[in-house]
């Protein structure tokens, strides 16, 4: 843009914007538009102090690119580059130098070093990481090549791989057709065909608007298409095949009665008292109670004060009662028998039935009907 600016307002690269690289070649000039990271600010400093106390055109001329740089910038940009303002205020009448100024801010601007030119290359070889990130957009990533080649010439440098890193770049876009048609070009390259980067930039710049044009940049091919198809249907058999071993499995479980809530009889197996519970402990453990199914179990005989036959019961022997209970209406069906709630199968181990009541001799069983006792808690 400052170039564009100096073309119009007829500074043209004249005398004062030629300057030697350094002071060590004076005979060797170079444009200081073009050719800015060759250039020294020392070098540029020591031409400037040739007329910049006369009046005279060349003094006129770096003045008014100062005014032009200034007034182009922010007030942010302006106030980074007065603090080196006594950089650019030069001579006996400290005057305002236009060159000395651009140097500046080409310092300020770039990382302007032996480092950069490391950076620029290191970004030249990484194009195709740059394609990608940029969604594949040819036209952008030319400018962006551009860029980068411009900034190594200005440091007096250039590259002798850019074609190679172009084709490596290509090969990594998302388009096929595109793809094979720089495959096609790197052939013919590769086969000794004369070709510069700046027209195979061209080619596929061109190439790029074409398929642009014609709604067929990154379109979906035949291929693709069945390979999307082939995808979606084999989804699809995933999951039906999971669904099916899910639905047998849980048929299979419940055949086996693993899901299933327990029955009558199992409830009766899991709490009917196993045959330990009626055999005599020794003498030693004739008062220690046994645990069984959650609960501590008593050995109820005479021998320990109770009244049952030698069986353990959930009651302590002390509180063994004996009486004789009246069958209660509300628990009589039609025909005068018994009727036992929910669950009343299983509470013969907490029901105690007196023997001498029943008049009989021998313990109670898990199968007697229980015609009275007494119920522990």
């Amino acid at each position: 843009m400052l170039a564009r600016r100096v073309h119009a307002a007829y500074y043209e690269p004249i005398a004062w914007l030629r300057f030697p690289p350094d002071t060590a070649r004076s005979n060797v000039f170079k444009n200081l538009l073009d050719d800015y990271g060759t250039i020294s600010y020392e070098a540029i400093l020591v031409k400037e102090l040739t007329y910049i106390d006369t009046d005279c055109r060349e003094t006129q001329d770096t003045h008014m690119i100062y005014e032009c740089i200034m007034n182009s910038l922010t007030d942010e940009g302006r106030a980074k580059l007065n603090i080196d303002d006594d950089m650019y205020t030069v001579g006996t009448n400290a005057r305002m130098s236009g060159a000395c100024l651009m140097r500046i801010l080409i310092r300020e601007s770039h990382l302007d070093s032996n480092a950069t030119s490391s950076m620029i290359r290191f970004k030249l070889s990484n194009l195709d990481d740059y394609l990608s990130e940029i969604d594949n957009d040819i036209n952008k990533f030319h400018k962006y090549v551009k860029v980068l080649i411009d900034n190594l010439h200005a440091r007096d440098e250039t590259t002798h791989d850019l074609l190679a890193n172009l084709f490596k770049a290509y090969a990594a876009c998302s388009d096929q057709t595109f793809v094979k048609y720089m495959s096609d070009v790197q052939t013919r390259w590769e086969d000794d065909e004369a070709l510069t980067p700046n027209e195979l930039m061209q080619k596929t710049g061109h190439k790029f608007k074409r398929l642009k044009s014609k709604d067929l940049w990154e379109a979906t091919s035949a291929q693709d298409e069945k390979i999307t198809a082939l995808e979606s249907v084999l989804t699809e058999i995933k999951k039906k095949l999971k669904s099916g071993r899910f639905k047998e499995g849980k048929k299979r479980s419940n055949k086996d009665g693993r899901n299933d809530k327990p029955s009558k009889k199992q409830k009766y197996e899991s709490r009917k008292k196993p045959s330990r519970m009626y055999e005599r402990p020794k003498d030693a453990d004739l008062t220690k109670p046994r645990k069984w199914n959650g609960a501590k179990w008593y050995y109820c005989s005479t021998e320990t004060g109770g009244k049952c036959h030698g069986v353990y019961r959930k009651h302590h022997p002390r509180k063994c009662r004996t009486y004789q209970s009246k069958t209660p209406k509300s628990r009589t069906g039609r025909k005068g028998k018994l009727k036992m709630k929910k669950g009343d199968e299983d509470e013969d181990m907490d029901v105690v039935v007196s023997q001498q009541a029943i008049g009989d001799p021998s313990p109670p069983g898990d199968g007697d009907v229980l015609m009275g006792g007494y119920e522990t808690e």
